[in-house]
Parts: C-alpha cells; structure tokens; sequence
C-alpha cells in the first residue's frame, strides 16, 4: 500500500507538471552545457566576498527582500526574497528536553531564554524549497517553519531565482529554472547556492549557530554549499538531487524536457565531464561531519533515485533515513517532519 500511494502520488504530479508546462519551455540554445561550465573556470561557485552583500531589510509582517548580486541577473530575479518566522521563546537548559504545561519549551538543566524577549539570539536556519513552488506548495513549507519556530529556531525561507515573486509577468513559477535551456537552469542553481552561502554569512553575524535544510531542488542547493563552506552547524538534506543527469534522463517528471535536451545535442555522458563535478554532490566531497548531516529519502520515490542517493551516502559516509514514501507523500508526513526538527534541536542548542 505505501508503494501504490507514493507511485501514485508522483505519477500524478508527473502529469500536473506537463499540463503547467505545456508549451511554455523555451528551446534549448545559447553555448553548450559543458562549454558553458568551462569557460566560467573557478568562478562556477564564486567566492561570496567576490560577489559584495546581501542585506535583507523588512519589507511587511514576514517578507524580507535584497537586492541580488548574482551577476547577468535579469527582471524579477535581480531581487531576492525571503520569509522569515521568529522563533517562539525557549528556556534551554541541557541536552533533555521537555514541554511544561505553560507553553515555553525548556531543556534539560540549568537556564538560558532563547527567542522572543530573549538574552540571547535564537538559532538560524535556511530552508530551501522544491522545483516549481507553488501557493499549495509553499503552505506545506510554511508549516515546517512554524514547526521549527514553535521549538525555538527562527527560520528563514527564500524564493530561489524565477520562483515566485521572482518570476517575470506571465511566467509559471520556476518554469526558467528547469527547461531544455541547461545552461540557464544550471546558472540557477549557481546563483541559489550563492545567495545561500551569502544569507548564511549575514545570519551568522546575527546567530549562535546557522543550519540548512533543503527539499529536492533546494536539498541539491543545500548539499552543494556544504562542498563549499564547512561552517553549517547542522545539514538536513530531503530526496536531493543527488546526481542531475539521473533526474533529466530518467526520471518521468521532466520526460517533456528529455526529448528537447536530447536534441540540444547533450546526451547523459555529457554529465561524466570534470566541469560538472562542482555541480553533481555524488562526484564531490562534502566539508560537514557525518554527526552534523541528516539524509531523509522515500524508498519508492519516482523523480530522486533512491541508489543515487545511497551513492551519495557513500561517498559522504553518511546514514540515510529511508522512509516508505514517494517524493510527494514524503513532504505530507508527519514522521520525518519530528525526526528533523528533533535533529535540529540537538544540533543547534548543543
């Protein structure tokens, strides 16, 4: 039965994704993936002291938004945005914790108040969402953060580029961000991570200790900053994208893009080229210990291969939490939801 729903489930967002998509992709053009990746040599992920700031600023009740230093960025997308949910007030005390009946949330033994009305500053995390966010979509991460945020963590939620408000009038959100154009959907995922890695730098001006937490799309952003910096206090990583050219040559999700990359001349070897090691977690090294990394993947999922996930693990020397789940039911559980932010507290309120 867990099989016949998540095969479902991921089915049935296969075909909701054709229909969105239908007709709207742009043609694959412009230089070649590969050639792409070569010519911008160790500017694929620049420094972020290369690329200057990012100073959020509040702009209503929860919305922050910045101005984008990603070069060549264009439109809606020169702007960043993000959501941000404060952290309720904690009383952490220890490694234990426990709920009393008032409603702050304690742990342990010994005393110190964390979030609203604190002595000091909560813990930060980034939470980075899927392909193709949606308002449906983005109630279920909503509830995540409030999640979080309820046990004492603030949580900050960005718009990754062409999603959303960064989307150009008349555009699906997301559709720029994987389409038979490589080359720019690959530019995406360079500026998510920098963007990441730039708003990491600002939190941890701001908190005791900074963490991530990425779902599919964003658990590919998020596992490739920490090929990049070693500093994150704590990394959950949700069905990532472990390895691109499985997703684009084998996953039914994107079968309407296959037929146009194919064309484009880009075939599955073209992923085995040195230039897009920096860009696939499975053929780099991460900089995080094992005990800061938590890997959460469906067994049946139908869009993130479960043995690219397991070479990942591999390769990192991480466990992975498999969960009877497909890549959609994944997000509507309750359980790996509780394994996580538990995950996060002991990481971040050690």
């Amino acid at each position: 039965m867990p099989y016949l729903t998540a095969h479902f489930l991921d089915r049935a967002n296969e075909w909701l994704v054709r229909t969105r998509l239908s007709g709207r992709l742009p043609p694959h053009g412009g230089t070649p993936l590969v050639e792409h990746l070569r010519g911008l040599g160790d500017a694929i992920h620049p420094a972020p002291e290369t690329l200057g700031g990012l100073e959020p600023e509040h702009v209503s009740k929860s919305l922050w938004k910045a101005a984008s230093p990603w070069p060549g960025a264009e439109g809606n997308n020169k702007i960043w945005y993000a959501e941000r949910f404060a952290a309720r007030a904690v009383t952490y005390l220890g490694a234990d914790s426990r709920t009393p009946g008032n409603g702050s949330r304690t742990c342990g033994t010994g005393g110190r108040t964390l979030g609203a009305g604190r002595d000091d500053p909560p813990p930060a995390i980034i939470l980075l969402h899927g392909w193709l966010l949606d308002r449906p979509q983005q109630a279920i991460y909503r509830s995540w953060a409030r999640y979080l945020a309820r046990r004492g963590i603030e949580v900050w939620l960005p718009f990754l580029p062409y999603h959303m408000r960064r989307a150009d009038p008349g555009e699906i959100s997301g559709q720029r961000a994987l389409s038979p154009d490589l080359s720019t959907s690959f530019d995406m995922v360079r500026q998510a991570v920098a963007e990441a890695r730039l708003l990491a730098g600002w939190l941890r001006r701001r908190a005791p200790r900074v963490g991530i937490w990425g779902m599919s799309l964003g658990g590919w952003v998020a596992a490739l900053t920490t090929t990049l910096d070693g500093d994150w206090d704590a990394v959950a990583l949700w069905a990532p994208v472990a390895a691109p050219a499985e997703v684009l040559f084998e996953s039914g999700l994107v079968e309407l893009l296959r037929d146009a990359i194919v064309e484009g001349g880009i075939s599955a070897d073209d992923f085995a080229a040195p230039e897009l090691a920096t860009m696939t977690p499975t053929r780099s090294d991460t900089r995080i210990h094992r005990s800061k990394m938590l890997v959460v993947a469906g067994a049946y999922d139908q869009v993130i291969s479960p043995r690219s996930i397991a070479r990942l693990a591999r390769r990192w020397n991480v466990d992975v939490h498999w969960v009877p789940h497909g890549h959609i039911s994944l997000m509507a559980s309750r359980a790996p939801l509780r394994r996580t932010a538990t995950f996060f507290e002991r990481a971040l309120f050690r």
